[in-house]
């Protein structure tokens, strides 16, 4: 089968891609020259199984510094066999280590255990080197003390990084020459780095340190400025305090401090055999006092009260002493009303700090003037009296500065209130004047009609006598209202009001006597437009009117009894009259009781 499927070789191979069963045949027959050898046939069928190649997997390419090794991850099963097997711990593994000293490539044949099948795969360990190992020289004296520096220097250096560790005691971990300041001995390392590879290399170097003493201070503290306090510091050596000023001695291990600022002192020890030194701080805070200022002297009246302002602001206590006469003696401004010359003591403490300071103010108290009003104790109304105050050099009515007396003339009783100074203190008096009734009476002015009687009330809170004004005054009644007689013209009548001790004056008024017609309208028109919609008489002249309304055929229709009354057009029977002409018989009254009638026609316009 396929194109080459003849072969003139005694013993041919035939490689089969495809399973199946295939036909063979040998055909042999006598070539030129040679032998006679009968030409001959045979043929056979055989069965072949074609198997798929297996696809070993060798994992994948590796890449590590010289010297590191890595595991080769095949998988697959089967009969494994690597080579070169000179780098690897074993040659017939899954996983073997590679530890090759240069860039190799490893090949890996698989025998499929099943098949019987061979393939091959392939993976490339690149090997790095590593940058050139460094030399850490020191420079400078060694030992040292805790604290002091030497200066290591590292060369060569091939790589392009470096980095130096422990790095808390250098001034650089990625110089070439960094500063080391170890307080205890040291080995310090450098690690040098090819960044393209990822390949170091590494040195060390030992900083020996002498032996430092071991020291220890009271710690810090807060004084009050103008304090003093013990401060301590422990440790074998020389000793020394810095700064000295403040300090009972600078040399000893416990001096009294009275700084006057906050301050730090330093202690430090020298060891008298390594002479190698150790220090250690303290700070001493110094708080002020609280700043306080309150009056020297202060003067006050008795009874007054006074605020001992101490005028400072924060977080303070305050405690006055003797508290007698104060109205807080926990607060920064009490009021102070003592009764007699108080010296007052004040301790003012911050809270804070606890640093506290004390101050003083006297208080000095002033006798209040005598102070006396004289004056009557009762006044007519309308007059005036005297009122005069005593005891002092100025005085103030009302809180007016006037003289040492008063005239004054009130409506009402009233209670005078002086208050009097002799210059530094203030004190006052009072005094009751009663107002007895007899105010000025008022009437005011009224007009009447000719022959009118009116009733007359005046104001007042006393009697009141009336007065004519004919010839020469006469009195013509007493009490508070009066009816006159028939005014006939105008008159000018007079009003006084009269108690037991105290008169009024005369006040006069007037009655102003009129002409008071009597006017009756012919027509009305009741639509309601607010104008002429009542028929009326004005009957201001008359003591009484009694009017009747009569249509044409003469039946009373509407009538009214007062002066103020009128008709509006409606009927006694609740109807509205029609328009036109109906008849008024007005029976009219005067003042003097004359009746007169009047009679006439009235026109009715409605409108509508």
């Amino acid at each position: 089968s396929g194109a080459n499927d003849t072969s003139t070789l005694k013993n041919p191979s035939r490689t089969y891609d495809t399973s199946g069963t295939f036909n063979v045949k040998l055909v042999v027959s006598t070539g030129l020259g040679g032998m006679c050898i009968p030409s001959g046939i045979d043929s056979t069928t055989i069965t072949v199984f074609v198997y798929n190649l297996p696809q070993p997997n060798a994992g994948n390419d590796h890449t590590f510094c010289k010297g590191d090794s890595v595991v080769l991850n095949a998988s697959g099963i089967g009969h494994f066999q690597w080579s070169p097997s000179n780098s690897l711990n074993c040659d017939t593994c899954m996983q073997p280590i590679a530890s090759p000293t240069a860039t190799t490539t490893y090949i890996l044949t698989f025998s499929d255990s099943t098949t019987g099948c061979i393939n091959t795969d392939t993976l490339k360990v690149t090997v790095n080197p590593h940058p050139t190992i460094p030399s850490i020289s020191i420079i400078g004296n060694i030992p040292i003390c805790p604290g002091d520096s030497v200066l290591l220097n590292a060369s060569p250096v091939s790589g392009d990084s470096l980095f130096w560790y422990p790095s808390n005691s250098l001034n650089c971990s990625t110089c070439l020459q960094p500063y080391a300041s170890p307080i205890s001995t040291t080995t310090y390392y450098i690690i040098v780095s090819d960044s393209l590879t990822g390949c170091k290399s590494i040195d060390s170097n030992i900083v020996p340190v002498k032996p430092a003493p071991i020291i220890s201070t009271s710690g810090n503290t807060a004084i009050c400025i103008g304090d003093t306090t013990t401060i301590s510091g422990l440790g074998l050596g020389t000793l020394v305090w810095n700064p000295a000023n403040g300090l009972s001695c600078n040399n000893c291990h416990s001096p009294n401090a009275f700084p006057t600022v906050t301050t730090t002192y330093h202690f430090t020890v020298t060891d008298t055999s390594s002479l190698c030194s150790t220090s250690d701080s303290l700070l001493i805070i110094v708080n002020p006092l609280p700043i306080i200022a309150v009056n020297n002297l202060d003067s006050i009246c008795f009874g007054d009260s006074v605020a001992l302002n101490t005028m400072v602001i924060g977080n303070y206590a305050w405690t006055w002493t003797p508290n007698s006469g104060l109205n807080c003696p926990t607060c920064s401004n009490p009021l102070a009303s003592p009764t007699s010359f108080t010296t007052y003591h004040v301790l003012v403490t911050d809270n804070v700090t606890g640093c506290f300071t004390n101050d003083s103010v006297k208080v000095k108290v002033n006798l209040l003037p005598i102070i006396k009003i004289h004056s009557d104790s009762t006044v007519c109304f309308g007059d005036s009296l005297t009122i005069t105050a005593s005891g002092g050099i100025q005085y103030y009515w009302n809180n007016l500065l006037v003289a040492d007396s008063i005239i004054n003339s009130p409506i009402n009783d009233t209670i005078y209130t002086v208050v009097g100074s002799d210059g530094v203190c203030h004190n006052y008096d009072s005094a009751r004047v009663r107002v007895l009734p007899n105010p000025i009476p008022f009437l005011a002015d009224t007009t009447v009609c000719e022959g009118e009687v009116i009733t007359l009330t005046a104001a007042g809170r006393a009697d009141i006598v009336w007065y004519n004004s004919i010839g020469h005054l006469v009195s013509i009644h007493t009490g508070f209202t009066f009816t006159t007689p028939h005014n006939t013209a105008t008159i000018t009548y007079y009003i006084a009001s009269d108690s037991a001790m105290c008169h009024s004056k005369l006040f006069p008024f007037t009655i102003y006597v009129e002409d008071c017609p009597v006017f009756v309208p012919n027509v009305f028109t009741p639509n309601a437009d607010g104008k002429n919609d009542k028929f009326t008489i004005d009957a201001r002249g008359l003591a009484s009117l009694h009017v009747k309304i009569f249509n044409r055929w003469g039946m009373l229709i509407y009538e009214w009894f007062t002066n103020d009354g009128g008709w509006d057009g409606s009927m006694n029977n609740g109807s509205k009259a029609s328009d036109g002409t109906y008849f008024f018989i007005a029976d009219m009254v005067d003042f003097y009781g004359v009746l007169k009638t009047q009679a006439g026609p009235i026109e009715l316009i409605s409108g509508k």
